[in-house]
């Protein structure tokens, strides 16, 4: 795991804050309207702390973590970004999957609150042919409350789908992976 957090710490930048009214700023509206409806407030500015090499080609803003804030009061935390997943027919190994090579993906969010701590998880541009399973709501909850260092698996702390084992490996290990990342911010 140690090496992973090192690998992703050479791909992402940083860069200054740089406080953004979410009246003016690009972030995708998707990702927008979910923080607005889970934190219950009409505006929000996002402080970009950690640019991510993942970036969603259909948005101008760059992927990665900001900080909220609601006038100067600290809300929480937000990731946003793209998961490249294997084409339909799968892939040779799943475990080695080249993301240079053609793929399918999907972009989502993860919003975090102070403590760092999972409040939701939003799955907003699906891609791929197969695994849309993973956009339900109600799957997608299960990830509330999860914190860097705990258990996160899929087929046991997290329900496998049939049909989008692929999709569902990809999601749980890329939060885990980014909820790491945040933690050492």
């Amino acid at each position: 795991m140690k090496i992973l957090l090192v690998i992703f710490s050479i791909i992402f930048t940083f860069h200054p804050e740089k406080a953004i009214d979410q009246q003016q700023t690009d972030l995708p509206k998707a990702v927008s309207t979910e923080i607005l409806k889970k934190l219950k407030i009409k505006k929000f500015y996002a402080s970009l702390l950690l640019s991510s090499a993942n970036q969603p080609d259909n948005t101008k803003s760059k992927a990665g973590f900001y900080i909220l804030k609601s006038n100067e009061t600290e809300l929480g935390y937000l990731y946003f970004g793209r998961v490249n997943t294997c084409r339909n027919g799968g892939c040779e190994n799943p475990a080695f999957f080249d993301a240079t090579a053609a793929s399918e993906f999907f972009d989502y969010m993860i919003l975090f609150d102070n403590h760092k701590t999972v409040v939701s998880v939003a799955v907003y541009n699906y891609e791929a042919t197969h695994g849309q399973e993973i956009t339900a709501k109600g799957w997608l909850k299960q990830f509330f409350g999860y914190q860097n260092g705990q258990k996160l698996e899929a087929g046991k702390s997290i329900d496998a789908i049939s049909g989008a084992t692929i999709s569902v490996e990809a999601i749980v290990s890329d939060i885990k992976i980014q909820t790491a990342l945040l933690s050492t911010i």
